[in-house]
């Protein structure tokens, strides 16, 4: 038997295709519209800047030759301080020279303040855009949704009663203040926050469902639906996540495939909790308002591989939180590991403490890397159903959650209790520790949201140090101040937690995640904040992490620009590029270098005899690599060639692809 592997870099008839990975084009500022509000930039001058600003001849003058000129330019109408004389004679008044230009409507502000910052009397310069009033969400449902903001007011609830086709929707009334204090943020918002990627590995999501149109993660180098896997993780058309079980039914062998959906509603629900849209006067409102939904789909065949897979794709594809709303009572080291894996990447792991109403020992969530989520209800008490241990990190509301109702979905129904936990069609209530782990996971992602790269054991200790304490856990008259096996350092509450988080970003924004790169190449991003003192860039190719070479290191902050350049000629590996900012705050990125064009077989080798499962070892990577192509042929000379597979990650003398 003989084996080939045909190249198609440079050369057409070869079959290592060269086609490129376009970058993902970066979204433009959203700016209002034009009209609407009038087109003014805000100038702040040297200390040492006077004017005497007159209009002459239809001009605006202030004596300062280039000033004078951009202000020709751009046409500026007026030129005005920010504050009035009498307030900016004070000394230490950083706004006393602060001016105000007004330039015509459709004025390219951003290009007006570039220029307007070249000159060496300003201090800074940027366009004057609005900001709104930051009310609670205009949601229909909101009121419902009391572990957001409850004021005692009254919710839905089911009543659960023994037997079948007899549970009731009820309005109930809840203690005020028992919540995540999420009304404050969604009031006064943090100034600053960017993206954050949350996997809910569980049942899938309905991404279809109206509120959380915008919120599905869309995988950035992959493009649909063309069979390849463009970004080089091993997954083709994975645009918006995995489905590492799509059995409908739990029987083998377990299929998998690009179309994660929710045929269950638990996913759907969970990341609900999450991402659900924010003031667009339909149904709840998510927690967190710039959550992108990794969606990785287990069930109905979720065994311990199975998890390790997803977390493992979840890790590598950018997920900074992970919400696993499942449990088993058995660990196994594959899930250990996995944990311990994604745990290195900066990834925050959070999984639910379990449904028994006893101490008992629930896996993801007793592992020392994941933080286990006990649930409270209304009235701040421990539901009497939620699992308790000596590893429970924090509890969140878990009881008569509102939430979404993935399309075809009723997850009591299997319970004899169809249509009773529906509201107004799209909505769902549901209880469990599922519920309560999103929540926590919320408050978590809004904490990265405002400080991207914080490293998850920060991201834990202020989870744990802003929680309210519940000292009366079932409301008996005990007391157990501190923190408890049944309600951990207490009750999660986003609106402390984000007083106390790092203003820094460690953001990495290209090379993209897998991406090819070739010769020297520029590193881009951001590595800033208020509380910013510097950041280091550096690279390893190292598997077990322990050799960094370091690319640049700077005490100036970058702000979506360039990091650092990294020059690579001469080797072709797969690296793990590195941004630290400060002593909190990290991310990093796997590339693959590729200089030169390979394509060589390691194993098996020349009249080796194999059988059953090989793996297959060698080097298949070039410039611009986009896939290879492993064959067989029959015979010395085989006049057909048949296709194993078509692969889309480069390789470097490791594995190339596992031969059944």
């Amino acid at each position: 038997m003989m084996h080939r592997n045909r190249f198609l870099p440079c050369v057409l008839f070869l079959a290592l295709s060269s086609l490129a990975v376009g970058a993902l084009a970066q979204a433009p500022f959203s700016a209002p519209p034009v009209g609407e509000y009038p087109a003014q930039l805000v100038v702040k001058f040297t200390a040492d800047q006077h004017f005497d600003t007159k209009m002459r001849g239809g001009r605006l003058s202030t004596g300062k030759f280039e000033l004078d000129g951009l202000n020709d330019k751009y046409e500026t109408q007026s030129q005005e301080r920010l504050l009035k004389n009498a307030v900016a004679v004070t000394y230490d008044n950083p706004l006393k020279n602060v001016y105000i230009l007004l330039v015509p409507q459709g004025t390219d502000l951003e290009a007006m303040a570039r220029e307007f910052e070249q000159l060496d009397i300003v201090e800074y310069a940027h366009p004057d855009y609005p900001f709104e009033l930051h009310e609670m969400p205009d949601d229909p449902l909101l009121e419902h949704q009391w572990a957001l903001n409850n004021t005692g007011q009254g919710h839905y609830h089911v009543e659960r009663i023994e037997g079948d086709n007899n549970d009731t929707l009820a309005i109930v009334y809840g203690t005020p203040g028992a919540d995540i204090h999420a009304g404050p943020v969604f009031e006064a918002p943090p100034d600053q926050t960017d993206v954050v990627v949350v996997a809910i590995i569980d049942t899938g999501v309905d991404s279809d469902h109206p509120d959380l149109a915008g919120r599905i993660w869309a995988n950035p180098g992959e493009i649909p639906e063309n069979g390849i896997d463009d970004d080089h993780n091993g997954y083709s058309d994975d645009t918006w996540g995995w489905d590492f079980s799509a059995n409908d039914t739990a029987s083998m062998p377990i299929y998998e495939d690009n179309e994660p959906d929710d045929y269950i509603g638990h996913g759907t629900h969970c990341a609900g909790i999450v991402a659900a849209l924010i003031d667009n006067a339909t149904g709840v409102a998510g927690v967190v308002p710039e959550a992108k939904i990794m969606t990785i789909k287990i069930f109905p065949i979720a065994l311990h591989s199975t998890i390790a897979r997803a977390v493992t794709y979840a890790a590598d594809n950018g997920a900074d939180v992970i919400s696993m709303s499942f449990g088993g009572l058995f660990g196994s080291d594959v899930t250990y590991d996995v944990m311990d894996y994604a745990r290195a990447r900066g990834v925050v792991l959070l999984a639910s403490a379990g449904n028994t109403g006893y101490q008992s020992v629930s896996y993801p969530a007793a592992y020392p890397q994941v933080m286990c989520i006990s649930a409270s209800n209304d009235q701040d008490q421990i539901t009497s159903w939620s699992t308790y241990n000596d590893y429970v990190s924090v509890c969140a509301p878990g009881q008569s959650v509102l939430s979404l109702l993935a399309a075809g979905t009723d997850l009591y129904a299997g319970h004899n209790e169809p249509g009773v936990h529906i509201i107004d069609s799209l909505y769902y209530l549901a209880s469990g520790t599922s519920m309560s782990c999103p929540y926590a996971a919320s408050v978590a992602a809004y904490i990265r949201s405002v400080s991207p790269g914080l490293d998850p054991e920060d991201v834990r200790t202020i989870l744990e140090l802003t929680a309210d304490d519940i000292v009366d856990p079932y409301g008996l008259g005990e007391n157990y101040p501190g923190w408890d096996i049944y309600s951990g350092h207490g009750r999660v509450n986003l609106f402390e937690a984000l007083a106390i988080v790092p203003q820094v970003r460690a953001v990495l924004e290209s090379p993209q995640r897998f991406e090819v790169v070739t010769g020297t190449f520029d590193i881009l991003g951001s590595a800033d904040g208020q509380d910013f003192t510097g950041y280091v860039l550096d690279y390893t190719v190292d598997v077990a992490d322990t050799q960094w070479i370091e690319i640049a290191v700077s005490s100036m902050p970058v702000t979506g620009g360039l990091l650092g350049t990294l020059e690579t000629t001469g080797f072709d590996a797969s690296i793990v590029i590195r941004l630290r900012v400060g002593d909190q705050n990290a991310t990093k990125r796997t590339v693959f270098v590729s200089n030169a064009v390979f394509a060589e077989l390691l194993v098996p080798a020349d009249n080796d005899t194999i059988s059953g499962l090989v793996d297959v070892t060698g080097f298949a990577s070039c410039p611009e690599f986009a896939y290879s192509i492993l064959e067989y042929g029959i015979g010395s000379a085989p006049a057909d060639w048949e296709t194993i597979d078509t692969i889309g990650v480069p390789a470097f003398g490791g594995t190339i692809l596992t031969w059944a």
